[in-house]
């Protein structure tokens, strides 16, 4: 497999991570984002605009539909005084 980076921060592909239900495939991907349960969040340009994963790629749930219709970014700020987690869009 292929790794990028180097020192601490070192990263590895791993082709086919994602486990997509049956039938649903990825659309164009603008920006992807973590939280600190390490839920990846996939926001793409398609019908159902926020995909969500678990640590280990398995597909825990979507949204955005009729929401969003051109994507263009997303990010995860926690606030720990406030014991909150946030998705900026």
């Amino acid at each position: 497999m292929a790794q990028v980076g180097s020192g601490d921060f070192v990263y590895e592909q791993m082709l086919d991570f994602a486990k997509l239900p049956p039938g649903m495939a990825f659309g164009k991907i603008p920006s992807v984002a973590t939280d600190s349960q390490d839920r990846l969040y996939v926001f793409q340009r398609a019908a159902i605009p926020t995909l969500i994963f678990d640590r280990d790629g398995n597909y825990l749930s979507a949204w955005g539909s009729g929401i969003m219709t051109d994507p263009h970014g997303l990010r995860s700020e926690e606030h720990t005084s406030e014991l909150q987690s946030r998705l900026h869009l």
